[in-house]
């Protein structure tokens, strides 16, 4: 006996091509914007390649007692050296899609491509500023792979104290698993403690920033440099740390290509970094 099945009447039975589409996860690129950025604010639309900064450093000797009968002394005014913020680095993603392709599909391929280009060159930006935060030379905590504790952070919050760092403009970045830690640490958890420290809701796991404590917002994000096993270079900074300056800020060129029928689109970005103040920021070796 003959039997109707699936297989034989396949050709008969439709399939459906989804308009909904499961795209590949975003990570939260906080890092960048995290940086100082007034000396790109203070030029406007000037057009220019390297922003010379400048600095002046406290009197040697400060004030001086004038004897009876005595000299005023003079002393000439002492000057840091000086730091160039290049405009270095040109960043930018460009693909090419066939009109036939667009209009035989039934997802606005240009529209979502789009977005991946732009989260492409945003993604080498915060790339090149989260790789800053093992250069802060002057302060390090910590042991790479080993977890950060609350003293650590007390001792970073600490160590920008000392060098007057402004209160104002202080982040912690850190990685998931870094943050993961802190939340088992009692005195960051318990609402005991909150007058003095704050409290992490544990039940908060939302990237970006998520708590304020020991006088910096805590953020964190998957993109600091490092992985899991061998740790990550977390940190704790005042933003005049580093200097940024971006002159092309995610520009966008779209042009029709007659020859191959098809949309070139790309997306550019002309951006600089630059550490300014080394002992602002503390490079927080943990997990």
């Amino acid at each position: 006996m003959a039997l109707t099945t699936t297989t034989t009447a396949d050709s008969a039975i439709p399939e459906v091509w989804s308009a909904l589409t499961a795209d590949a996860r975003e990570e939260n690129l906080i890092v960048f914007n995290m940086f100082d950025r007034k000396y790109e604010e203070e030029q406007g639309s000037k057009p220019y390649d390297t922003i010379h900064i400048q600095g002046i450093n406290n009197f040697a000797t400060g004030a001086l007692t004038l004897g009876v009968g005595g000299t005023v002394t003079y002393e000439a005014g002492a000057f840091a050296s000086q730091i160039d913020l290049v405009i270095d680095t040109h960043a930018y993603h460009a693909f090419d899609l066939e009109t036939e392709a667009e209009m035989l599909t039934n997802i606005n391929l240009m529209e979502r491509l789009a977005s991946k280009s732009g989260y492409a060159v945003s993604l080498k930006m915060d790339d090149d500023a989260a790789g800053l935060i093992d250069d802060f030379g002057t302060n390090t905590v910590g042991v790479l792979g080993q977890p950060l504790d609350e003293e650590d952070v007390r001792t970073a919050a600490r160590l920008l104290d000392d060098v007057l760092a402004p209160t104002s403009g202080r982040y912690f970045v850190m990685s998931p698993y870094q943050r993961s830690h802190f939340m088992g640490i009692e005195k960051l958890t318990n609402s005991l403690y909150g007058s003095a420290l704050g409290t992490i809701d544990v039940n908060d796991q939302k990237r970006g920033m998520f708590f304020r404590s020991h006088g910096a917002d805590w953020y964190v994000t998957g993109n600091v440099e490092g992985s899991n096993a061998a740790g990550h270079d977390n940190g704790m900074f005042q933003k005049e740390a580093v200097a940024v300056a971006v002159v092309d800020n995610m520009r966008t060129v779209s042009m029709y290509e007659i020859d191959t029928d098809s949309t070139k689109h790309v997306i550019h970005s002309l951006y600089g970094l630059k550490e300014v103040r080394d002992d602002h920021g503390v490079w927080m070796k943990g997990l």
